[in-house]
């Protein structure tokens, strides 16, 4: 004998309100990110910090928060830095922002002494913003995380390791 499952009807009417509050999907997109420009922020024994600054343009009617970057830097094509860094800001609604993320790179790593570094190298970054689309259903998705929705970003170009806040190549990928 087979017997199939059948929702009670009293059942059926608890469901049907709590399904009508849930809105519809709000469609939107995904923020634009464009590195455009890296200078040397800060020069100490051994090391170089680096601050690449991001434009980050929202082409929504409704502001998106921004949660978090994650990012890796290769300089001359070898592991230099990953980070991650709370970006604690929101994108206005159709708006840019400027930001700019820290990266510090020991020579150590990269097989450099300060008598070895070089004065300028490539670097490649690659990374991602974690965002919080608009709505409370997706502010709920995002807290559990069940959807974390992000925008990626990447550059490469050129940066002057000796001359401290100097302009320098940029160019997203």
């Amino acid at each position: 004998m087979h017997t199939s499952w059948r929702p009670a009807p009293a059942s059926l009417l608890i469901l049907l309100p709590a399904l009508s509050a849930i809105p519809a999907c709000t469609v939107y997109r995904d923020p634009v990110v464009s590195v455009v420009d890296v200078a040397v922020t800060e020069t100490g024994e051994g090391l170089v910090g680096l601050g690449f600054t991001l434009v980050l343009e929202n082409p929504n009617p409704q502001p998106l928060a921004l949660h978090e970057f994650s990012y890796t830097l290769a300089i001359d094509g070898a592991p230099a830095y990953r980070g991650r860094w709370a970006a604690s800001a929101t994108l206005g609604a159709n708006g840019t922002r400027r930001l700019t993320i820290p990266a510090i790179v020991r020579y150590d790593q990269l097989g450099w002494t300060a008598a070895s570094a070089p004065s300028q190298a490539t670097y490649d970054l690659v990374g991602h913003v974690l965002y919080l689309a608009p709505g409370d259903i997706a502010e709920i998705l995002f807290d559990t995380g069940v959807r974390r929705p992000k925008a990626a970003f990447a550059a490469r170009g050129v940066v002057n390791l000796t001359a401290q806040d100097g302009p320098a190549n940029a160019q997203a990928r």
